[in-house]
């Protein structure tokens, strides 16, 4: 689905309604002015949380390695979601399926970490 996030995404899920949410390519906005438009961001993230199901996992993937640091960076430092590890990674069906649908075998991609929702207490 291709939307505005920052707009309508709490008018098309309710809590808990994803298992799977995928930032493929996502427009970089390389001018720090923009940074705030930037589809991965604490407060976005928080809404991100909100609409996954417990281990619902967010998938990311792009050709910037500075995006790729930025989404890495706050999907870890965000109090709601923690990496998976390695090994969980590995296993994952999604994560081959990312690189090997993609449109131009010259594409360079960086998949970022998958990450889960922190439990709730």
């Amino acid at each position: 689905m291709r939307m505005n996030a920052m707009k309508f995404l709490p008018n098309f899920f309710v809590k808990g309604q994803l298992s799977k949410m995928f930032f493929l390519f996502p427009d970089p906005h390389f001018k720090k002015k923009k940074h705030k438009a930037r589809i991965i961001s604490p407060t976005l993230l928080s809404e991100y949380a909100y609409f996954l199901r417990p281990g619902g996992i967010v998938y990311t993937i792009t050709d910037v390695r500075d995006l790729h640091e930025w989404m890495v960076q706050h999907l870890d430092e965000h109090p709601l979601f923690e990496r998976i590890p390695q090994d969980e990674v590995d296993k994952d069906p999604v994560v081959p399926k990312r690189q090997e649908n993609l449109k131009s075998p010259s594409l360079c991609a960086i998949p970022s970490q998958s990450h889960v929702p922190k439990p709730r207490r």
